[in-house]
């Protein structure tokens, strides 16, 4: 047998291994994505960056450095800081559509579980275009 082929030297037989091999690799994947509840774990895009927030109280808009990793949105004064300001689990939250009246805006809203929209906005349009795609690919499908 040659490095990697079948014992038989028939390709279609190393074929069938590797889907064979594919299929349990995704299985063994896939059990990793199970939720305690038996369901399959969402998998999403992980980014880093900065982006502007609305604040919440003021509703002035600040520079903010965030993390997206495991459905998990958070936001620090710097890239530098451990201790996060804020942390959002998108698995609870909807992905809003965007603003079709500013589309000079390229904000970001989310809507969290208790009611309560998060913005945020990047200067450039493909900016926009990317942490929305990344944000939405973890947040809950509706609400």
């Amino acid at each position: 047998m040659g490095c990697g082929g079948s014992k038989d030297g028939n390709p279609l037989n190393e074929a069938s291994a590797e889907e064979a091999a594919e299929q349990a690799e995704m299985k063994a994947l896939m059990d990793l994505r199970m939720t305690e509840s038996g369901q399959v774990a969402k998998r999403g895009i992980n980014k880093v960056g900065f982006m502007t927030k609305q604040g919440s109280f003021r509703k002035n808009w600040l520079v903010r450095f965030f993390t997206l990793e495991d459905g998990k949105l958070s936001y620090f004064r710097t890239e530098n800081d451990e201790v996060p300001l804020g942390i959002y689990v998108l698995s609870k939250c909807v992905l809003l559509p965007k603003d079709q009246s500013q589309p000079e805006m390229n904000e970001i809203a989310v809507l969290g579980h208790i009611n309560k929209t998060f913005r945020m906005k990047c200067e450039r349009e493909d900016a926009t275009n990317d942490w929305r795609e990344a944000i939405g690919s973890w947040c809950a499908d509706e609400q």
